[in-house]
């Protein structure tokens, strides 16, 4: 019988190739989405700040909470599922890296921060000034 690890779970998997990628992508979405519900019930905040270097406000913060949540609840694989359920299928015990997880998330939080500071970005208001020397 093949034991996966996820965190600090041991979950049992069926021999069947069929029910196993099935239960795998169970668990994979569960993990995924109890990292995202840790992530934000510690901190966002304090995740942008020291993983991307970034302080935002209020409402930019709970557009990324709920950007996360929609991928906590998307179906969406991580890219390197295919390579996990190789492993998985492989070996009778394997523990499941969060790297992969991270990465999705990362992704995300990348991609929604470049378009919060396009969108709050001030634009130049004041015009340059030509200075026309008189002869």
């Amino acid at each position: 019988m093949k034991t996966i690890k996820v965190g600090r779970e041991l979950y049992p998997l069926p021999d069947n190739p069929d029910e196993l990628e099935t239960r795998m992508v169970e668990i994979v979405h569960t993990y995924r989405s109890e990292l995202i519900q840790f992530l934000i019930a510690t901190g966002l905040d304090l995740y942008l700040a020291i993983r991307f270097s970034k302080r935002i406000g209020s409402q930019p913060l709970s557009d990324l909470k709920r950007s996360l949540v929609g991928l906590a609840n998307s179906h969406q694989l991580p890219e390197e599922f295919a390579d996990i359920l190789k492993a998985v299928n492989k070996y009778d015990y394997y523990v499941l890296p969060s790297a992969p997880f991270y990465k999705q998330i990362d992704d995300r939080l990348q991609r929604n921060l470049v378009q919060t500071e396009i969108s709050f970005k001030a634009p130049l208001k004041r015009t340059p000034r030509i200075n026309v020397l008189a002869y």
